[in-house]
């Protein structure tokens, strides 16, 4: 079975971007707890752990994750010998 690179690297995108705007938006909205959190903003340049600093953190996150998606379904559509049709 072939994986199709954009789509898979689209939702695994889509998925991670949601998973750290939910985080962020539940560590803002507690106000306390976001410590650790907060060390994201070494990877995503401009995000801290605000109600806008969640949607800059999305939009890292989408695209980090768009990348690190489509590489992985280009290297299981590599190794598994996956042809196209």
């Amino acid at each position: 079975m072939r994986l199709h690179v954009r789509a898979f690297g689209l939702a695994v995108g889509l998925v991670w971007g949601l998973v750290i705007l939910g985080v962020s938006l539940l560590v803002a909205l507690k106000g306390a707890g976001g410590e650790h959190l907060s060390r994201l903003g070494l990877l995503y340049p401009g995000y801290r752990v605000t109600y806008w600093g969640s949607v800059i953190g999305f939009a890292w996150s989408v695209i980090y994750g768009f990348i690190a998606g489509a590489l992985l379904a280009w290297v299981y559509n590599k190794l598994s010998g996956a042809q196209r049709r």
